[in-house]
This record gives structure tokens, C-alpha cells and sequence, in this order.
């Protein structure tokens, strides 16, 4: 009997290295961030996804996009009083 690998088979036949999965992990961050609905579904985006947004807000000088995001984090990370 042989013996199979376990887990799940990599995506495109052979597996990513380091450097291709963290470009990967870095570009899908920047398309979240950069899309138009991440002002609108805020709440629903990972931290680092928020961060990247506001950031991008900022520098655009979108007034509305940086108080949205910036609500969500304080909603998600209420001062202690």
C-alpha cells in the first residue's frame, strides 16, 4: 500500500514558495482595501484591511471613508475608563 501526503493539494499543481504566497497575501489585501465597498462593508474587513484603507483614505483625503474606519476600530477596540 502506498502512502498518500496529507492536506490539501496546492493550488496550480505544485506549491508557492514564501515569497510568492506572501506577494499573494499582500496583493489581496490591496484589492480589499482598495475597493470601493470597504467604506460601506467596514465592519466585515480584517484589521489589517481596515489599516490599508485608512491609509489609502488619508492620502486620498476622503473625510467620510477615515471617519468610518476609524469608528469601526474604535467600536472594535473600546478605551478602557
Amino acid at each position: 500500500m502506498t502512502t498518500r501526503k496529507r492536506g490539501r493539494p496546492p493550488a496550480g499543481g505544485e506549491a508557492m514558495s514564501d515569497a510568492e504566497r506572501a506577494a499573494r497575501y499582500r496583493a489581496a489585501r490591496r484589492q480589499a482595501a482598495e475597493s470601493r465597498s470597504a467604506a460601506r462593508n467596514a465592519e466585515a474587513l480584517s484589521d489589517a484591511v481596515i489599516l490599508d484603507a485608512l491609509r489609502i483614505a488619508i492620502a486620498d483625503g476622503r473625510a467620510l471613508d477615515i471617519w468610518r474606519f476609524t469608528q469601526v476600530l474604535r467600536d472594535r477596540y473600546p478605551t478602557k475608563s
